[in-house]
């Protein structure tokens, strides 16, 4: 019931990414007007991750929630989307473009051989 929804999800990840790839990087005076790349901005305490590794995590946090126990039945039986959490794990184990940002080792569970991808 959800093949619809998850192929649109793996989709719309790859175009999102490749649209943001596709800004120029951040003038030394960003305008307004113009869309950009964030790339020599980073904010306290993520410093650590690169422009490519923040986009993914901002990505996976438009879908954090909380659920009640009941939730996952009633979606199940009434929702056309997979669960959240599967709504994004299965995007970025289909993804070698997070696969590559997050350098995740051919084989693993976030980066599975076999990739289901929409070209």
């Amino acid at each position: 019931m959800t093949l619809p929804e998850n192929l649109a999800d793996n989709a719309s990840t790859k175009m999102a990414f490749r649209s943001w790839q596709s800004f120029p990087p951040s003038p030394p005076i960003p305008s307004p007007l113009t869309p950009y790349r964030i790339t020599d901005v980073k904010l306290p305490g993520l410093d650590k991750y690169t422009p490519e590794q923040l986009f993914f995590i901002a990505y996976g946090r438009l879908r954090c929630t909380n659920m009640t126990p009941g939730s996952p039945v009633d979606l199940v039986n009434h929702n056309s989307h997979s669960s959240p959490k599967w709504r994004i794990n299965g995007a970025a184990q289909n993804s070698s473009d997070i696969a590559r940002a997050f350098k995740c080792k051919a084989g693993a569970i976030m980066n599975p051989n076999k990739k289901y991808e929409v070209l």
